[in-house]
């Protein structure tokens, strides 16, 4: 007879996504921005994943993991750049984390992930306006509508994968 996993058998899937996200965060800072600091938001594939398969506090251990990771590789960690990225992480998580918590019957991952990527951006245009002062928010509809595309991109990639990951359909109730 198969025992079930333990609890801590999620403390072994945090390494893997948060892995999976600093991989994909490199493969970002490759890819050339039209616009300085836009990410297309591979990254968030990882946090998305997470929403199905850890618990709330867990992802978010997750999204700072991804956060304090992704600084020490591109090397702003000890900059407003870390903040500013901090910020739009923390922000994005925790409405995706409610959205799924409450809506993920009527709402698919490509609806969550637009979600995810809008908040983060205002969060992020709300903080540049801060910083930058009133010319930061000329540069808010074009983030808000890229962020949209990459939302819509990012979620159904994600929603293909949770469709037909027999890994994901075994972890999924293992695991939490």
């Amino acid at each position: 007879m198969k025992s079930m996993p333990s609890r801590s058998n999620s403390y072994n899937i945090i390494p893997i996504l948060g892995a999976l996200s600093l991989f994909f965060s490199v493969i970002e800072y490759i890819i050339p921005k039209p616009i300085p600091f836009l990410r297309i938001g591979l990254a968030n594939i990882p946090i998305l994943l997470s929403l199905v398969l850890l618990t709330p506090k867990k992802t978010i251990l997750l999204i700072f993991i991804k956060s304090i990771g992704s600084s020490l590789i591109a090397g702003t960690i000890f900059s407003w750049i870390f903040l500013y990225s901090l910020s739009g992480s923390l922000a994005s998580g925790i409405i995706m984390l409610i959205f799924y918590r409450v809506f993920n019957r009527w709402i698919s991952m490509i609806g969550i992930s637009v979600i995810g990527a809008l908040s983060s951006n205002l969060v992020q245009i709300s903080f540049a306006t801060l910083l930058l002062g009133s010319g930061a928010k000329y540069i808010g509809l074009p983030i808000l509508i890229t962020g949209l595309i990459t939302g819509i991109v990012i979620g159904y990639f994600t929603n293909n994968f949770l469709d037909k990951s027999l890994w994901i359909r075994s972890n999924k109730l293992n695991i939490q």
